[in-house]
């Protein structure tokens, strides 16, 4: 639907997202446009200022689409980064229930090892 009214209506683009300044500059190309049309002498410089009025509404409503975006991946990796950092915390690396004693050096490793870092026996 935005599409549409940037294509055909693009003034109408900046007054319904309330854009005061980008409203009066395409208001102005836009009815630059309608007037050369009107004329029908000027009608092919009609469609240059149509064309910029168009152009001008597309890329505000292209640069609010990336900003919206990147505000949604912003807070997705944020809410990925609290849930990793959740899962962290209740994982602890030093846990004696997830160790286990090496029968060679008598350090402890985690039980799922399968060489000893610190002497290099194999399991």
């Amino acid at each position: 639907m935005m599409y549409l009214i940037i294509i055909f209506v693009s003034p109408l683009y900046f007054l319904i997202r309330g854009k005061i300044g980008g409203l009066i500059l395409n208001a102005i190309l836009y009815f630059i446009a309608l007037g050369c049309v009107v004329s029908l002498i000027f009608a092919w410089i009609g469609v240059i200022f149509w064309a910029l009025a168009v152009g001008h509404a597309a890329w505000h409503l292209r640069r609010e689409f990336m900003l919206e975006h990147a505000e949604m991946i912003a807070t997705k990796m944020v809410e990925a980064q609290m849930q990793g950092q959740l899962a962290q915390t209740n994982k602890s690396y030093d846990d004696p229930s997830d160790m286990k004693k090496c029968p060679m050096c008598a350090e402890m490793i985690k039980y799922e090892a399968k060489v000893c870092k610190h002497c290099g026996h194999k399991f």
